[in-house]
């Protein structure tokens, strides 16, 4: 009778575990699901806000699209590209013709825009640090967010071909910093790397001034839309008890 009554106990805890467990086990896999829809849907939507990108820009000038620009296959692997522009503009009524190439680019990792940036990449082509170094400027927009931007000049030849670089980057919360030292927190992170990088770019011809770059970069980052930044910047997912993920 006794041993009977143990074995009824035994099957009672055992039946409980298993059901504790199979409860622990569907919450693990909800909130691992729910985080990749999350991830899923963030990058949907900045698909689309990409999309949303006048063809000219420009605020207080016009720029004027004058073509489309492609980027080596090879490029948008290693950054695994989940969205991006490249295209080639012209100041409208500039004699000489004013001209910058735009890149703004989001990986679905930011883990893989690491070292891709001026810095890197531009000597790493062929290119010479210029005599002006680099410079710090910033953009305000019109929802109060503010995009640092930092400039650099390039030569290539003596005497020989020269270009300005603005270029800065918008974490996952919106909020913008002008290096990749400055997103270090986002690199370093697996689950926030998650969420990605964008990084904006502004090529110029170097037959400008600096403060003409600065002005010129104010001016484009402006005119973008503020709903595509507004995309670019989301909460980090919640789990099912409110603790938030980041």
């Amino acid at each position: 009778m006794l041993d009977r009554l143990k074995r009824k106990l035994n099957l009672r805890r055992f039946s409980i575990m298993v059901s504790l467990g199979i409860l622990i086990l569907a919450s693990g896999f909800t909130i691992e699901h729910s985080d990749s829809e999350f991830v899923e849907q963030r990058k949907v939507r900045i698909v689309e806000a990409f999309e949303i990108l006048p063809r000219d820009l420009g605020l207080d000038r016009a720029w004027l699209k004058s073509a489309d620009v492609d980027i080596p296959t090879s490029q948008e692997r290693m950054l695994d590209l989940n969205a991006y522009v490249s295209r080639r503009y012209q100041l409208l009524g500039s004699s000489p013709p004013v001209r910058f190439t735009l890149f703004l680019a989001h990986s679905a990792d930011a883990r893989s825009m690491a070292g891709h940036h001026p810095p890197n990449c531009y000597p790493a082509s062929g290119w010479l640090p210029g005599e002006s170094g680099f410079n710090d400027s910033v953009a305000t927009l019109a929802n109060g967010c503010i995009l640092p931007f930092r400039i650099y000049s390039f030569r290539r030849g003596d005497p020989g071909r020269e270009i300005w670089v603005a270029n800065g980057f918008v974490l996952p919360d919106g909020s913008g910093v002008g290096t990749l030292a400055g997103a270090s927190a986002v690199l370093g992170n697996a689950e926030r790397s998650r969420l990605g990088l964008v990084q904006y770019q502004f090529v110029f011809d170097g037959d400008i001034q600096l403060q003409e770059v600065i002005e010129f970069t104010d001016d484009v980052l402006l005119s973008i839309p503020i709903a595509l930044f507004d995309a670019l910047g989301a909460p980090a997912p919640t789990t099912s008890d409110g603790v938030t993920n980041d």
